[in-house]
């Protein structure tokens, strides 16, 4: 059957091919239809998206349809159908599809989504309200319009009507007429974005404010200024505007007003605001370059021109009155400037500080310091301190030198010394911090830069004679320079290498009092004899036992009582601190604090309770009570019960010694210098002592009762 089919066919294509080929057969050809191709399509368009798949907006925001292209294998200017739609007023996820079909209606889809969110970046800050006619408070204040134990009275409701919120402040007869807004430390607050603080005020009698801003962690800012420096707003009222520090946990602000006449200021609209930075003005040219050092020839604390070794950590710390600083810079060379406030025309001094972040910069390898000034005409006195450990030194430039750069090179065994008394010195392996004093009139400033060491130190031998009252050698007794430390040898003899200098030597002997004497290391070996005298004799036994039950006491110290909040810090170094120790007689744990050589004549130590972890609270207790034996050179001790506001002062004059003896000081009974002393809000206590090196006081029981 399928062989019979094939010969059918090939004999309808012979048949075709037969009639095809006969040209004198007309009609045959007339019939013949002409065979034509045709196309089939099947295929669908194509469409690509215009931009992102996924586009992602904020609420608020414009959404505007980028669209598609479309190609087709067959058809052209084809248009796509949109379905869907975007509410940018809305959060959700938007599909818009898009639709193209072809003449031979074949379709092809595709799709895009739209996220519309919330916008999560930072509204624009506005500004900040502590005290404002038209806007709420923006800060929650624990302390609001806190006076500082100043006695400082005010009212809100003044007789000047001219802002709806105001403050008529009266002059205190304390150190200060003072208002303040603040919280403690784990409710500081960030005001790091804000560049200013406005306020305004109207007075006939005060001149100046003062304006401190506290941190939680570093140190205060604390500014003068002028009123006349403030706009003039008609009707006695001005504006001031005052920098602010830019501190990420402020904890006080604080306004002092100046004057010695006068009863009342007003106050208004307190704020902070965000003001554009002004161009730091600078000398006519940059600083000279300094002479073309090896990096090992010197040490850099400050430079452009010579590769830094260290750096300062804090360019401003405020001393007294201290200028304002700022950075700024000529063609890319960078200077401090320090303007003088109004505080500060009769001396304020800044400090750079760069020896504690990493610890104390040695230069002893180094003879000479060495910097850069630029003193602005009408300053009259210029004086910079080189500060260590141990001890600082000064350079004083009177009538110096003005609209020029100044390239100082400073001998350290040429400057003179801080201490009056002789009992300090420069230590150059000990450098901490340097020191800016300018007297000149407000506005006016002081540019510094290059600040390094230079000069090639030459190191001699120190011989130390270290024996006893009775001439007699000590043997293994401990002498220290600085952080170098050598022990005396079996004939009382400890041996140094350092380079030239003053220094200071301190020797420390078991059973003997600390002793100190000042040297000289200057062109050659030098010896220095030191004599020690025998520590008095202290306590054989411990403390008496307390009177009061732990019902009736809350307790700081005691191994009989039981601990209510314990002493966190026990040597706060007030001034020359005596040293803390604890010692165990008897099993008894007790405090002991030695005196020190350089805090014979009243060192004093702050025993903290109250600063860690809040103030302590003892307003239904009537007094302080502690034990104390006191050894036979102590001529007198005073006692700082310290509040929040103020202190409260007990002084023993004289001391009872050699024995133990139960101390009570009746909060009735301190001396109150400003007035504000407050039980409820102790954090510290202050011991201050007089006697020798030898002496040393020994505490057990503290108590309130």
């Amino acid at each position: 059957m399928e062989n019979h089919a094939k010969c059918l066919l090939v004999l309808f294509f012979l048949f075709v091919l037969a009639g095809c080929g006969s040209g004198d057969d007309a009609q045959t050809q007339d019939t013949i239809a002409p065979i034509i191709a045709v196309t089939v399509d099947n295929e669908a368009p194509v469409i690509t998206l215009v931009g992102d798949a996924v586009i992602n907006l904020m609420v608020g925001d414009t959404y505007e349809e980028p669209g598609v292209t479309i190609s087709d294998n067959v058809d052209t200017d084809l248009t796509a159908s949109i379905s869907g739609s975007v509410d940018t007023g809305t959060v959700a996820s938007y599909i818009i599809t898009y639709t193209a079909t072809d003449a031979a209606n074949n379709q092809a889809s595709i799709s895009r989504e739209v996220i519309v969110e919330e916008d999560a970046s930072p509204a624009p800050l506005s500004d900040a309200y502590i005290f404002h006619s038209g806007n709420d408070d923006s800060f929650s204040m624990e302390y609001w319009g806190d006076t500082w134990g100043t006695d400082t009275v005010y009212t809100d409701q003044p007789s000047d009507t001219t802002y709806s919120k105001a403050l008529e402040i009266s002059k205190s007869s304390a150190w200060g007429t003072v208002i303040a807004w603040g919280n403690e430390v784990e409710n500081s607050i960030d005001v790091s974005n804000y560049t200013h603080a406005k306020f305004k005020v109207k007075t006939d009698t005060f001149t100046s404010i003062q304006v401190v801003v506290q941190s939680a962690s570093i140190p205060e800012s604390s500014i003068i200024y002028n009123f006349s420096s403030g706009s003039d707003l008609g009707n006695g009222w001005v504006e001031m505007q005052v920098s602010l520090p830019g501190f990420d946990d402020m904890t006080w602000f604080s306004l002092n007003f100046i004057g010695d006449a006068g009863t009342t200021v007003l106050l208004a609209d307190v704020y902070f605001t965000i003001l554009e930075a002004e161009p730091v003005t600078g000398p006519p040219t940059a600083a000279p370059n300094p002479p073309d050092y090896a990096d090992q020839e010197v040490i850099v604390l400050y430079s452009d021109s010579l590769n830094q070794d260290s750096f300062i950590g804090v360019w401003n710390a405020n001393w007294w009155n201290a200028p304002i600083y700022a950075e700024g810079d000529i063609n890319g060379n960078n200077f401090a400037k320090y303007e003088i406030t109004a505080g500060g025309v009769e001396g304020g001094v800044t400090g750079l500080e760069f020896g504690f972040e990493n610890g104390a910069l040695d230069a002893s390898t180094t003879t000479t310091w060495n910097f850069d000034l630029f003193i602005e005409s009408g300053i009259s006195k210029v004086e910079v301190q080189l500060v260590s450990s141990e001890g600082g030194a000064k350079y004083v430039m009177d009538n110096p030198p003005t609209g020029t750069w100044i390239s100082s090179a400073l001998l350290f065994n040429e400057l003179t010394d801080n201490d009056a008394s002789g009992s300090g010195a420069l230590n150059s392996s000990l450098l901490e911090s340097i020191g800016i004093q300018l007297w000149g009139p407000e506005g006016t400033s002081v540019f510094v830069d290059n600040i390094y060491f230079s000069g090639t130190s030459v190191a001699y031998g120190l011989s130390v004679s270290v024996s006893d009252n009775n001439d007699t050698p000590i043997a293994n007794a401990n002498v220290s320079v600085g952080n170098i430390s050598v022990n005396t040898d079996a004939t009382g003899i400890a041996l140094l290498n350092l380079t030239e200098g003053e220094y200071k030597v301190v020797v420390d002997a078991t059973g003997f009092g600390l002793a100190q004497d000042n040297k000289v290391i200057a062109g050659g070996d030098t010896s220095l004899s030191i004599g020690l005298v025998p520590l008095n004799v202290g306590p054989t036994a411990g403390a008496p036992a307390p009177t009061a039950s732990n019902d009736e006491a809350f307790v700081l110290y005691s191994d009989v009582l039981t601990v209510d909040k314990p002493i966190s810090y026990w040597s706060d170094n007030w001034w020359n601190a005596p040293t803390f120790s604890q010692v165990s007689i008897e099993n008894d744990n007790i405090a002991k604090f030695q005196i020190i050589p350089d805090g014979v004549e009243g060192g004093v130590t702050g025993i903290q309770y109250g600063v860690q972890g809040g103030v302590v609270n003892v307003a239904s207790a009537t007094g302080l009570r502690f034990d104390m034996y006191a050894t036979s050179g102590i001529t007198q001790a005073v006692y700082q019960i310290v509040s929040a506001s103020g202190p409260g002062i007990s002084t023993m004059l004289p001391v009872p010694t050699e024995r133990w003896i139960t101390v009570e000081i009746p909060f009735a009974e301190l001396v109150n210098p400003t007035g504000n002393f407050n039980p409820a809000t102790l954090n510290q206590l202050g011991l201050q002592l007089w006697g020798t090196t030898s002496d040393s006081v020994y505490l057990d029981n503290i108590y309130f009762y």
